[in-house]
């Protein structure tokens, strides 16, 4: 009888090891769930950037051009081995060529400028966060000129579009060219009339725009010449896009059981904040159950939501 105590004993010791084990990996996956995922622009893949995209609200749709082969375009001749750096100047060279010159408002050209060291506004959107940068700028010339000398953090706010270069042997990504857009959208005075145009001046072609307040449309091209014709009459339209804000409410009957995200409503920082508390106290509870004690670990005030900066924000 006190061999199958013990036998009994064994087992019971077994089962609660079980199931401590499975309760910690589940506490795992979830910590790791809400582990902050970040990647820089330019190593985007189009997953992460759809997942960002999609907590921002925001979706995309690839349009087809209608097109056919209108004017010769001196296209940029890459060398064997010439990096993305060193095709620069003569890839700007050759957008100033047959893009300039050009104004949206009267006695206000617009130029070409290099932006590689002005960062991007960081995007944030649940647990996605990515930084990155442009190449050229395309904007008020005076403008950013002045901004360059003496306002660095301002030059982005004067540009109409962004340009993406690539090499002749690298490929327009997808993903970074979209999180460019929505960064550009948030720093530029044109909000969402802003363009993004990824190309290598050559064979690959394609502009990215916003078509509504939380619609993106991305238009691959064959031709760089009417890539370039509807470049211009986009950033010409930007202003109007400037506009595209999320609409109005709806009239909401009384009796209707409402749902935030239907509204276009998402969760804020300082919301996050307080759910990562309640889970906290959830999991802290469920230790305490486990381990069969008596009170359940507090969670410490550092963990708390009013300790978190974002929960202020």
């Amino acid at each position: 009888q006190q061999q199958q105590q013990q036998q009994h004993t064994h087992v019971s010791s077994d089962e609660q090891s079980a199931a401590i084990l499975a309760s910690l990996s589940g506490i795992d996956k979830k910590l790791d769930d809400m582990a902050t995922v970040s990647e820089a622009m330019s190593k985007a893949g189009i997953d992460f950037a759809r997942s960002l995209l999609q907590e921002l609200n925001l979706n995309y749709t690839v349009c087809p051009v209608n097109e056919t082969r209108d004017g010769a375009l001196d296209v940029y001749p890459w060398g064997e081995k010439e990096s993305e750096e060193q095709g620069q100047p003569g890839c700007k060279a050759m957008l100033e060529k047959e893009v300039l010159p050009f104004e949206v408002d009267e006695d206000m050209p617009l130029g070409f400028f290099d932006v590689r060291n002005r960062a991007l506004s960081e995007l944030k959107g649940g647990k996605y966060k990515s930084n990155g940068f442009s190449d050229l700028a395309l904007g008020h010339a005076s403008s950013i000129e002045h901004a360059m000398q003496h306002n660095k953090d301002l030059v982005l706010c004067y540009a109409d579009a962004l340009v993406e270069l690539k090499t002749d042997k690298s490929e327009l990504k997808q993903g970074q060219l979209l999180l460019q857009l929505v960064s550009g959208s948030v720093l530029s005075n044109k909000k969402k009339g802003v363009v993004v145009l990824g190309t290598d001046c050559a064979t690959k072609w394609r502009l990215l725009h916003f078509t509504d307040h939380n619609q993106i449309s991305v238009q691959p091209y064959r031709h760089g010449k009417k890539c370039l014709e509807d470049f211009k009459k986009l950033v010409e339209t930007g202003k109007e896009r400037s506009k595209l804000v999320s609409p109005l409410l709806q009239s909401i009957p009384e009796d209707a059981q409402l749902r935030l995200e239907e509204f276009g409503f998402v969760d804020t920082e300082s919301d996050k904040a307080i759910d990562r508390e309640d889970y906290l106290n959830k999991v802290a509870n469920a230790l305490g159950s486990v381990f069969r004690e008596s009170e359940a670990p507090i969670v410490p005030q550092w963990a708390r939501a009013t300790s978190s900066p974002e929960y202020y924000m």
